[in-house]
């Protein structure tokens, strides 16, 4: 869903109007996150696919660390990041 709304591809029928996205994830490494977003990448080539709207926090190593302040975290980075919506990955 976050790659689709980031470049305005068609996601579950419905085409997103192309917007900056802060994608928070649960449970991957972020490289590990990254390779898979690079292989949404690939497979949409010609549809001309860019992570420029795209920006991965990856939390999965510290859930133990997660405190009351992580919204506040969260809004921080969506403001420096400029993002128009925040996608919650899945959690364990």
């Amino acid at each position: 869903m976050a790659f689709c709304i980031a470049n305005g591809f068609p996601f579950a029928g419905v085409a997103p109007r192309k917007a900056k996205v802060l994608y928070v994830n649960f449970e991957l490494l972020e490289a590990i996150c990254r390779q898979r977003f690079e292989a949404m990448m690939e497979a949409h080539k010609a549809d001309n696919p860019s992570f420029e709207n795209i920006r991965i926090i990856s939390v999965a190593e510290h859930l133990d660390q997660l405190g009351p302040d992580f919204i506040d975290y969260l809004m921080l980075q969506k403001r420096e990041c400029g993002a128009d919506l925040i996608v919650l990955g899945s959690c364990r």
